[in-house]
């Protein structure tokens, strides 16, 4: 115990006296050379691109009314494709309301199961012919070779 004593007290005595006697290099610090920013090269014409005031607000006027115009087709345009494609429209499209029931837009039907067949569900329409058992009504079957339905 004694002799960890004596060893801390050199050490504590030692420590400081080699610090003095020691050489410390200064830190050495990195040279900042500052930069030149350049100028902000002048347009030549800059004095022909700037708008007066009164300028810029006739412009926005103008940019406003034409956009006013263009509101104004987007409705038309927009309301004449809703006549268009509505119940009744110029532009017909017929559906599949149930298997046997064809109707249009326009509000025509057709019952398909009257000629025997079913409503073909891609056209929209009655279908003309059979190739199969199910493109037929109930009660009717599909005459393959003469591809008719025919009531069973």
């Amino acid at each position: 115990m004694r002799i960890r004593l004596v060893a801390l007290l050199a050490a504590l005595i030692v420590t400081p006296a080699l610090a003095q006697l020691m050489q410390v290099q200064p830190i050495q610090r990195p040279i900042v050379t500052p930069q030149v920013i350049q100028p902000i090269q002048q347009d030549s014409n800059a004095t022909e691109k700037i708008m007066t005031i009164e300028e810029a607000r006739a412009r926005i006027a103008k940019l406003q009314s034409e956009k006013r115009e263009l509101d104004g087709r987007l409705t038309e345009a927009l309301a004449t494709i809703d006549q268009w494609t509505s119940k009744g429209g110029s532009l017909v499209h017929a559906y599949c309301e149930s298997e046997t029931l064809s109707r249009n837009s326009a509000g025509a039907s057709e019952d398909c199961a009257a000629s025997g067949y079913r409503c073909a569900d891609v056209e929209g329409t009655c279908r003309k012919s059979c190739n199969v058992t199910t493109d037929c009504a109930g009660y009717h079957v599909c005459d393959t070779a003469r591809h008719v339905c025919v009531r069973s």
